[in-house]
């Protein structure tokens, strides 16, 4: 007859081990390769994002996409709501780039904010009569905004060293709590943290909250890139922007 070969309770105990063993060795490398290359994405959304504004500028004189907007996604005839008309130019941006998803505006790192679907077909076809539906979300949950923002004050033929998008939101371990930001010759890069004290106008700073953090701004030294404190106010020439350095909304 022939011979059966069994496995006794002791070897099973040993070879679940040596499992259990592996796993522990192996989930850490994970968490440290997953932050990195969660950066890396990220970098990779702020710069097509920023690539397809650069095509947009070459296409209309320089402009900026910037398309102004209120909480009710409606088109204004000049910026009315800084937060909303950053919005509202992520989604025109999509919508006249037919080819951008939508989990492009999300950081990979940071999952808590994201646009709620795909933009209006009609933002690009009429841009000042439909309404931007990523607006009237975020109106409703502040989870719903992008998890990027947009300074649509940036000049045309805009310095190397203007910041035009930034992250939304601190993200502690993949970020090493540092921001992405992507400057206005395509570059992107990552700012440290410092401690300037916050603005009374800081309108829309990191995680929709001021908690002291700051991240210095490279064209004005002790300056945060989240408030207006020194900043050019607002650019009532639509996509061209202000002279002075306005701040990330």
């Amino acid at each position: 007859m022939p011979r059966t070969c069994a496995v006794t309770l002791i070897e099973l105990l040993v070879i679940v081990s040596l499992i259990l063993v592996l796993i522990g060795m192996l989930l850490p490398m994970a968490s440290i390769h997953h932050g990195p290359a969660s950066k890396t994405a990220c970098g990779s959304n702020q710069r097509q994002i920023l690539i397809a504004m650069l095509v947009y500028t070459n296409d209309n004189g320089g402009a900026w996409p910037v398309r102004p907007s209120d909480q009710a996604g409606a088109w204004l005839s000049h910026p009315g709501h800084d937060k909303y008309t950053a919005i509202g130019s992520f989604e025109f941006l999509a919508a006249q780039m037919s080819d951008m998803p939508a989990r492009i505006f999300s950081c990979p790192c940071e999952r808590e904010y994201h646009p709620p679907g795909p933009a209006s077909h009609e933002l690009a076809a009429h841009p000042d009569t439909a309404a931007s539906s990523w607006c009237v979300a975020a109106a409703r949950n502040v989870h719903a905004n992008p998890g990027y923002l947009f300074d649509w004050a940036v000049p045309a033929n805009a310095p190397p060293t203007r910041i035009v998008i930034a992250d939304r939101a601190r993200v502690g371990q993949d970020h090493q709590n540092h921001v992405l930001a992507a400057f206005a010759d395509g570059h992107v890069a990552s700012i440290k943290p410092g401690k300037i004290t916050p603005a009374a106008d800081e309108t829309l700073g990191l995680d929709d909250r001021s908690d002291g953090t700051s991240y210095a701004n490279p064209d004005i030294a002790a300056d945060n890139i989240y408030d207006g404190s020194g900043d050019g106010g607002q650019p009532w020439t639509v996509g061209s922007g202000s002279a002075t350095r306005a701040w990330v909304r």
